[in-house]
């Protein structure tokens, strides 16, 4: 009977245990899919949000994209439903409020790529003044100076500090010299001397390739207006064009901004009025008040009751005789704080 007993005892306590083990790992299964299925809600409602907030981005870029056509001047836009006090005052080349629409809001920014240095066009005293501000050493400066002009001529000799075909040919992944206009401001990176940290230090936002000249123009010869379309525009230029400047302070670069905000410069003499007869007659050269045809438009998707946002950028350009708009690229920035990009051009 003793040895009955011990027997049902073990068995009692094997089963019990081996239930015992059943119940966690049954837990543990439990547990794994509660959580696979919460993972997979959040992917869900974050592939959701982005894609509301990518479709609230291209509403905006076409919202703006019209403003650009009619014209911008001071125009308020007054969402449904509002009695004109929360209506967003477009403006280019400065933040516009965030716009309600469709269940969530936009944030526009229209700038005028008048107010960046054309690197087609620009010419020494502009590039040695572009990369000077990088505060990069004298050989270096002169490096890509040279280089930039070597790139974008037409003959394959290279300046005492430039670079031709026989350089970029012998580099461990050869590639040939351009020879002609930059295409893209990305195009920029494989001139000699030009490193991905200028990029990262914020190079590539103070570039740019558009321009309202004609190709022909080096053949049959500028007119004024042609030489007004190649300066910057000061009421477009970003604070980092605007630091390139001889002369340029915090002050006065706070006093710009601050201008700025509330107006543009319809005349050289308000900007020399605001700035200084002294720093005037240094800048004059570089400066003009046109906007060029060419807009870069960025739109950001805000969707209700999230932190999920989407982005897409557009460079077009404006027909103002046919009052249409051809897109130049497009840039979808799903994750912006990642800079994750897929570009598209048109």
């Amino acid at each position: 009977m003793k040895v009955a007993f011990r027997s049902g005892c073990s068995q009692q306590g094997i089963v019990l245990l081996t239930v015992l083990w059943i119940l966690v790992l049954l837990a543990v299964m439990v547990g794994q899919f509660c959580y696979s299925m919460r993972t997979e809600l959040n992917v869900t409602r974050n592939l959701r949000d982005e894609t509301v907030g990518y479709y609230l981005a291209r509403a905006g870029i076409n919202l703006a994209t019209l403003k650009v056509i009619d014209g911008i001047s001071g125009d308020i836009y007054l969402p449904d439903g509002t009695d004109g006090e929360e209506g967003s005052v477009w403006r280019i080349n400065q933040e516009i409020s965030p716009i309600p629409f469709g269940g969530g809001r936009i944030q526009v920014k229209i700038d005028n790529e008048s107010g960046k240095i054309n690197i087609n066009e620009a010419d020494v005293l502009l590039l040695q003044m572009l990369f000077k501000s990088f505060g990069i050493p004298g050989d270096q400066e002169a490096t890509i100076v040279e280089s930039i002009l070597d790139w974008r001529d037409m003959d394959n000799f290279h300046r005492n500090y430039g670079a031709e075909n026989d350089y970029y040919q012998n580099l461990p992944q050869p590639y040939a010299s351009n020879n002609g206009p930059f295409r893209s401001i990305e195009e920029l990176l494989l001139v000699k001397g030009v490193t991905r940290e200028l990029w990262q230090m914020g190079l590539g936002r103070m570039v740019t390739v558009q321009s309202d000249l004609v190709e022909n123009t080096l053949i049959m010869g500028s007119t004024p207006e042609d030489e007004e379309k190649r300066k910057i525009n000061i009421n477009a230029a970003p604070p980092e064009v605007l630091r390139c400047f001889p002369g340029m302070t915090k002050e006065i670069l706070q006093a710009i901004t601050e201008y700025r905000r509330e107006r543009d410069f319809e005349t050289k003499n308000q900007f020399r009025r605001l700035v200084g007869d002294l720093m005037f007659q240094k800048i004059l050269p570089y400066i003009s008040v046109r906007n060029s045809s060419y807009y870069t438009i960025r739109a950001t998707g805000l969707p209700e009751g999230t932190q999920v946002r989407s982005t897409v950028e557009a460079l077009v350009r404006l027909d103002s005789r046919k009052g249409t708009v051809r897109v130049i690229n497009w840039v979808d920035y799903i994750d912006p704080g990642r800079g994750e990009a897929v570009a598209d051009g048109v």
